[in-house]
């Protein structure tokens, strides 16, 4: 029995391997305005979740999600979109220390929607910021907490975004101070 779970186990890693490299092939060629289409975005946080469900258990991770009663939507492209925040979601699961809070907020002001990730993980250096959105570049630390990570879910979910008409920002006060992470996109809604 256990030989079939390591089985399993070696062929999810294959999986998300292989969808990770789909990923930056897409990603390369950009998102087509005619892909545009109103997103609502907690749908799209709701679905990130419940498809990371399976992760946050195994690390002792809880996610917890603010979001407002009325609808939030963005144009954009939907499929990439999910990825990008599930990117986003992963990461703060993984360099998050067990039985802590991954803290998600959704809310929106007159020009703008905005997405909130903080969590309390591994944080960042000053020079760990440098290389945030180059792909395969990770940080020392980041390898020993994820060491099987490549270093290019940031830069695909930055590039997503961008192409999205969105804006992603990441901060940290350092090494074990956790990370904030914030998605801006400008309010526009197809009609």
């Amino acid at each position: 029995m256990l030989a079939l779970e390591e089985i399993k186990i070696a062929t999810e890693k294959i999986t998300d391997r292989t969808n990770l490299l789909l990923a930056i092939l897409e990603s390369e060629g950009g998102t087509k305005q005619n892909e545009f289409q109103n997103v609502n975005l907690q749908r799209i946080l709701d679905q990130a979740i419940t498809d990371l469900q399976r992760l946050s258990t195994s690390k002792e991770v809880t996610i917890k999600l603010t979001k407002p009663k009325q609808n939030l939507e963005i144009l954009a492209n939907p499929e990439k979109i999910l990825q990008a925040i599930k990117f986003i979601i992963h990461n703060a699961i993984v360099y998050s220390q067990p039985k802590s809070n991954v803290k998600i907020s959704l809310s929106a002001n007159k020009s703008s929607t905005i997405i909130k990730f903080t969590d309390t993980g591994i944080g960042l250096t000053s020079q760990d910021k440098k290389y945030l959105f180059k792909a395969f570049k990770r940080s020392k630390t980041a390898t020993q907490k994820w060491p099987d990570g490549f270093g290019f879910q940031l830069s695909l979910a930055q590039n997503i975004i961008t192409n999205n008409n969105g804006t992603l920002q990441i901060n940290s006060d350092g090494v074990n101070q956790g990370t904030n992470v914030k998605i801006v996109f400008k309010q526009e809604k197809q009609s």
